[in-house]
C-alpha cells in the first residue's frame, strides 16, 4: 500500500493491486475450504417463521417480524433491526410456526477452532422435524395463497 501523507496527523493509505493478486479462486481453491467445512447439529432448538412472498412485489408489504423467540442467523438479505430486535421483510403474510427441536452449526474441521455460525435449514429438512399440529399449520397457512406465491423459513436459534 503506498502511504500520501496528509498532514502531521493523519495519513490516508491508498489501495494499490498488486500483480501477484488473482482476481478469482481457483476450483481447487474452492475445494480445499470444502474440505474443511463440516456442519454439525446443535442441542438448540430453531424458531420457525414462514414467510409468504407474492412474486409481485406491489402486492407484498415491510412486515416487522420479532425476533423474541431466539438468536437471528446472520446472511438473511432481511434487515435485521438489532435496537428493537425484528425483521424487516418485504412478505404479504408471515406465520410463526414455532420450534423445532434441531438446529445445525458450520465450522472449520482444522485450525479455526473458535470460527462456527449458525446454518439455515431447508424446507425439506424443517418439514422432517415439524410436529403434526405445525405441518397442519403449514399447510393451512400455504393453502391461503395461490401460485403466484412463494415460500421462505426465517430461523432464528434458542437462547440456550
Amino acid at each position: 500500500m503506498m502511504r500520501k501523507a496528509v498532514s502531521r496527523k493523519y495519513v490516508i493509505i491508498e489501495p494499490t493491486i498488486s500483480e501477484d493478486i488473482k482476481p478469482e479462486a481457483s476450483p481447487e481453491d474452492l475445494e480445499e475450504i470444502k474440505s474443511h467445512l463440516e456442519i454439525v447439529q446443535q442441542p438448540e432448538t430453531s424458531f420457525i417463521i414462514v414467510l409468504a412472498i407474492n412474486k409481485d412485489s406491489s402486492n407484498n408489504h415491510i412486515a416487522k417480524i420479532p425476533c423474541n423467540r431466539g438468536m437471528p442467523l446472520d446472511g438473511y438479505s432481511y434487515i435485521y433491526d438489532n435496537s428493537r430486535d425484528i425483521y424487516f421483510a418485504e412478505c404479504a403474510d408471515y406465520l410463526m410456526l414455532g420450534d423445532v427441536n434441531v438446529s445445525f452449526k458450520m465450522k472449520f474441521s482444522e485450525g479455526l477452532d473458535l470460527w462456527n455460525v449458525d446454518v439455515p435449514m431447508p424446507e425439506s429438512l424443517i418439514k422432517k422435524y415439524l410436529t403434526t399440529s405445525q405441518n397442519r399449520d403449514l399447510k393451512k397457512f400455504k393453502a391461503i395463497f395461490n401460485n403466484d406465491y412463494k415460500f421462505n423459513f426465517l430461523q432464528l436459534t434458542s437462547f440456550c
